[in-house]
């Protein structure tokens, strides 16, 4: 179950069915919506194994030298909720799905540090792509300016 998504989750997954998904999406008899776009699968359903390989290839592609697995987005985003909630477990497991909040604290109370976290938020921004989006720029302060 989805709760919450950013508008750049929104934006791209908009971006994604009317660029890539929605020219074959004739061939589509099915529910899914990450599909494999081209080849002799075209239109059929993306396992997680296909996900796999699509970041796998991603990351070389980028020079990146890391692996990335679908979980990770998961994870990155309970660790950013836990941060910007001030550590509040429960609120986290409510969010994910989780039954304790002492999963969410024996997982991620381990790293937690504010001071390593305000790092890290500026890592992710200065990485996140560009906002295309006039919704996604930056909001303006009253008073602030221009």
């Amino acid at each position: 179950m989805i709760r919450a998504v950013s508008a750049d989750m929104i934006s791209t997954f908009y971006a994604y069915l009317l660029d890539e998904f929605g020219p074959i999406q004739h061939l589509v008899d099915h529910e899914q919506i990450l599909i494999h776009l081209t080849g002799n699968s075209a239109g059929t359903a993306l396992h997680t194994g296909g996900v796999r390989k699509m970041l796998r290839r991603c990351c070389s592609r980028a020079g990146l030298n890391i692996r990335v697995i679908p979980h990770s987005f998961r994870h990155k985003a309970a660790a950013a909720l836990y941060a910007e909630s001030d550590f509040n477990a429960e609120l986290v497991a409510q969010e994910f799905g989780w039954s304790s909040p002492s999963m969410v604290t024996d997982v991620y109370g381990k790293s937690a540090n504010r001071h390593a976290m305000k790092f890290l938020q500026q890592a992710w921004d200065a990485t996140a792509r560009p906002p295309t989006e006039s919704y996604l720029a930056p909001r303006q302060t009253p008073g602030a300016d221009s």
